[in-house]
């Protein structure tokens, strides 16, 4: 938490995401989730948001709690470039800049 809220006003922070098609690892179902701080703690169809939540309708949309965005920018014919960040040190890079390694 680098925003400098205590782990207290974290927590109070609620966020009720409605109607979206939610798919992990144990199947689909139509439902809500409810988020407080950074942690799913509900996950039921029909959930009634607290005094002061924030929410979101995500109905037509997929929720996958737990799933990791692999979506990247490399380009299609990869060239690689180096480019030296320091006298000694040479980063390697694809596409839109993205580090693969460095020596």
């Amino acid at each position: 938490m680098q925003s400098g809220a205590t782990e207290a006003q974290q927590a109070a922070v609620e966020l009720v995401i409605h109607n979206g098609l939610i798919v992990n690892d144990t199947g689909r179902l139509e439902a809500d989730i409810r988020i407080r701080g950074e942690k799913i703690v509900e996950i039921a169809p029909k959930l009634k948001a607290g005094a002061g939540a924030r929410e979101i309708d995500a109905k037509g949309m997929l929720l996958l709690p737990g799933a990791i965005d692999t979506h990247t920018h490399l380009s299609l014919e990869p060239v690689v470039r180096p480019v030296v960040i320091a006298p000694g040190k040479t980063c390697y890079y694809l596409g839109t800049g993205r580090t693969l390694g460095s020596s």
